[in-house]
């Protein structure tokens, strides 16, 4: 598994969203911190788990701002979010 930190504006992140959903398989999980109504970010930043060479890990490499993090970063950061956007594998 690959753990991925990515930048970008909301209308980028929200099709990144849409993109990692279509193509999500068992495992993968981007999480991206949302804001509260009537409120924005400057930037949006959303945190990801990928298996190595799957097209989700793709996308979000080519987006320009992304850096790997440890799994612990991961946790960490994905514990403290309240309020949220996510595409994840659901089984069914």
């Amino acid at each position: 598994m690959i753990y991925l930190r990515v930048q970008t504006n909301r209308a980028k992140l929200k099709e990144v969203l849409a993109l990692f959903q279509r193509g999500v398989i068992e495992g993968e999980r981007l999480i991206a911190p949302r804001p509260l109504p009537k409120t924005s970010f400057k930037y949006y930043i959303g945190f990801a788990c990928v298996n190595d060479g799957s097209e989700n890990e793709k996308i979000l490499t080519a987006i320009k701002n992304h850096k790997r993090i440890d799994k612990s970063v991961f946790e960490a950061e994905v514990k403290d979010i309240d309020y949220f956007w996510e595409s994840a594998y659901e089984s069914v």
